[in-house]
């Protein structure tokens, strides 16, 4: 499974060379991945639109678009139908003690 998970985002039509694709934990309605392309890295989510659920990409298209340009976001670099491609950031999941103050 996790071979054709790889090829999706291989097969994206953002890239002009090959790549090294590795699975990000996380998402609960996507799949996440850390992809180096020559000598830039990027953030990759698959995910399908789930109207049940009130998951609609566009949504989370547009989100990601607006927080980039408030600065507070990676740049969304390409999006194609069930994939959006950011520019890699270092950074660490928020947990809960991170909101607490340190007196």
């Amino acid at each position: 499974m996790t071979e054709n998970i790889n090829k999706k985002v291989e097969a994206l039509t953002f890239w002009q060379q090959p790549i090294l694709c590795e699975p990000v934990k996380g998402g609960i309605t996507n799949l996440n991945f850390r992809v180096e392309h020559g000598n830039e890295m990027f953030f990759v989510r698959l995910g399908e639109d789930i109207p049940e659920h009130g998951v609609y990409r566009f949504n989370e298209l547009a989100a990601s678009r607006a927080a980039f340009s408030c600065g507070i976001s990676p740049e969304v670099v390409h999006a194609e139908s069930g994939a959006m491609v950011l520019r890699f950031i270092e950074g660490k999941t928020l947990v809960e003690e991170d909101l607490r103050d340190s007196i």
